[in-house]
């Protein structure tokens, strides 16, 4: 018996089944770029204050501060910056003979710093009304001269909560 080979029967067409990864990839990178670019207008719109907005020119002339830092450790009369028992005001003593300014330097926001005029009495004592500010964490910087020598002092005080 000559039989000829029977043919398969083909199998009834299969559906294609739903593939969710193609969907699943577009979501994800779309979800990545939303948080990409969420991030990025984030970062824009933070406060970036440098310490003072002339930095880079003050940081060329450093070695003009450390000078007069190490000027004001050989002094023999130590200078004095603190703040006053009920925290209102400010008191710095030096030689009455001083000019220059005192800086109040808000190292949190810069639009709340303050600078004054050394004005020292006979005794070469200021007081400085604090009561104002803002409590929290400030540095005071007093810059002065007596005759031609430069003098810097530096401070860190925290004003109570009122």
């Amino acid at each position: 018996m000559n039989s000829l080979p029977t043919t398969p029967t083909l199998a009834p067409a299969l559906k294609p089944s739903w593939n969710p990864w193609p969907y699943g990839l577009v979501a994800f990178l779309g979800s990545f770029a939303c948080a990409v670019i969420g991030f990025g207008i984030f970062a824009i719109r933070q406060n970036q204050d440098l310490v003072r907005p002339d930095y880079y020119d003050q940081e060329i002339r450093f070695q003009e501060q450390i000078d007069r830092v190490a000027r004001t450790k050989a002094l023999g009369e130590p200078v004095t910056v603190m703040l006053s028992a009920d925290g209102r005001f400010l008191e710095v003593c030096l030689s009455s003979s001083a000019q220059g300014t005192i800086q109040l330097y808000r190292p949190a926001d810069a639009r709340l710093d303050r600078e004054f005029a050394l004005e020292p009495d006979a005794a070469g004592a200021q007081r400085l009304d604090v009561s104002a500010l803002q409590s929290g964490l400030w540095k005071a910087r007093v810059h002065w001269r007596t005759g031609t020598e430069e003098f810097f002092q530096d401070a860190t005080i925290v004003l109570p909560k009122r």
